[in-house]
């Protein structure tokens, strides 16, 4: 995937290599790879001029010491359950005569005595003993799950007076099915549906195409965790392309596929954002697309910029066209246009300017807004 460490070392040590052979010195060099001690420097805060203008004081801005780890499925737009929305803090006086601490997707209450914990309805009925309960979590819009002294979880299916014991079962992902509109060989899309039924969310049941990717090839923390990711799709429709992530509950969340990746290294400090939404990605291009080259030779870099860079990429991994730019404080640039099998090198000089005009997009854009 973009911005994985193999990808990241093959760019950079192309851009490097390319700049070795003009000057013997690189603008570039992949994060990992330490840094020369006489080439380091403490990291300082961005110098803002009232003009707009801004200039470093030979480190990186403070934003980058708090990036993140990149996240390829972090910008999420949708969930089909969310256990904080589920699970709400409910009126003290909920039930007369129960110490209820939470209120289950509005259909019963959990309360507590003593030590342990029980389920019980709006109208004081209840439904699950606190005997040697000693937690109770949701685990769906209508599942919790209930954990017993001695280790032993049970899942229950909970309406509103009532719960029903149901069996667990591991991730299958037959549950999940695309079924075709209209006849499958001249399908006009899919729609998407789980356990035989309708999705709820009609926004994200409808796509236009879809292809099951393995999570191991993903940059990603969510195959970790009690909800961790069972099965990904990437499918696209009216709105983009987006990852579809189930748990074993078949619950799902939709998050917005990667357009490109910006990473950049200033000083000791290292940050890599995805570019996932559309808006932000044109806004990219087209800053990109105004650099100009400085007029005559591009003359020599002068090795003082150290390793600091910033790479901006164009296209996922899986695209056939791509573009990706590598740029040194000074402006110097090495670009990498693929297209297919071919593949276009060449190293050319812009603006100066170039460079902190792109850190602070990457800032206002990515840093902050986490886009």
């Amino acid at each position: 995937m973009i911005g994985s460490d193999d990808m990241r070392k093959k760019f950079l040590t192309a851009a490097l290599a390319a700049l070795v052979a003009v000057s013997g010195s690189a603008c570039s060099r992949t994060h990992t790879e330490p840094v020369p001690e006489e080439q380091s420097k403490p990291a300082q805060s961005t110098v803002r001029q009232e003009d707009g203008g801004v200039k470093f004081k030979d480190a990186a801005p403070d934003f980058l010491a708090a990036a993140p780890e990149p996240d390829v499925l972090a910008d999420v737009v949708y969930r089909s359950f969310d256990p904080d929305s589920v699970l709400t803090e409910p009126d003290r006086q909920a039930v007369e005569g129960f110490e209820c601490t939470a209120l289950f997707n509005n259909m019963c209450y959990i309360y507590r005595e003593g030590d342990f914990f029980g389920v019980v309805s709006p109208t004081g009925r209840v439904l699950i003993e606190p005997d040697d309960v000693t937690q109770i979590s949701a685990v769906s819009p209508e599942l919790i799950a209930v954990t017993r002294r001695d280790g032993q979880i049970r899942l229950y299916r909970v309406s509103f007076d009532a719960v029903m014991p149901v069996q667990a079962r591991k991730f299958d992902i037959s549950r999940i099915a695309f079924e075709p509109v209209g006849e499958e060989e001249n399908a006009r899309g899919f729609i998407l549906r789980i356990d035989g039924g309708d999705i709820k969310s009609d926004v994200w049941k409808e796509w236009n195409s879809f292809e099951e990717v393995s999570i191991d090839g993903l940059n990603t923390s969510a195959g970790e965790g009690e909800q961790k990711t069972e099965a990904v799709f990437l499918a696209e429709n009216s709105r983009g392309r987006f990852y579809l992530l189930f748990d074993k509950y078949c619950n799902y969340t939709v998050c917005r596929a990667e357009l490109g990746f910006a990473e950049l290294k200033i000083g000791e400090l290292y940050g890599g954002f995805y570019v996932t939404d559309p808006e932000a990605y044109r806004d990219l291009e087209t800053l990109v697309s105004a650099f100009g080259d400085e007029n005559g030779s591009p003359g020599l870099p002068s090795g003082d910029s150290g390793s600091d860079y910033i790479r901006l990429v164009f296209g996922r991994d899986d695209e056939t066209d791509r573009a990706v730019y590598t740029i040194s404080p000074e402006g110097y640039c090495f670009t990498e246009l693929l297209q297919g099998k071919s593949v276009s090198r060449y190293f050319r000089k812009m603006s100066p300017e170039t460079f902190s005009d792109l850190v602070v997009w990457v800032e206002k854009k990515l840093g902050k807004a986490g886009v």
